[in-house]
């Protein structure tokens, strides 16, 4: 199995369809990421609540180093793809 895990200084918020939802909050967010041979998923939360405010997680659909697929949240964020790309899997796809 593969694994990373960083923390990046971001800003979070909550969006729904109608679009963002009060003010953005300046955070640490906590990142993991594995890659297993069956499976890869990803987990995210700030560290200021212990990811009571801020938290999500999902399952990655990777094949030959190339990802193709995602579930679990709307949007991929930026941080889960910068720690793929390290794990030298191709995101061009998504």
């Amino acid at each position: 199995m593969k694994k990373m895990n960083k923390q990046f200084k971001t800003y979070a918020y909550y969006e729904n369809s109608a679009g963002i939802m009060g003010d953005p909050k300046e955070v640490t967010l906590d990142v993991s990421v594995w890659i297993d041979q069956d499976d890869a998923g990803f987990e995210l939360y700030d560290v200021e609540s212990g990811g009571n405010e801020f938290y999500g997680e999902g399952m990655l659909e990777i094949s030959d180093g190339v990802l193709y697929g995602y579930d679990g949240v709307f949007e991929l964020c930026k941080e889960v793809l910068d720690i793929l790309k390290e794990m030298d899997i191709d995101v061009t796809e998504i």
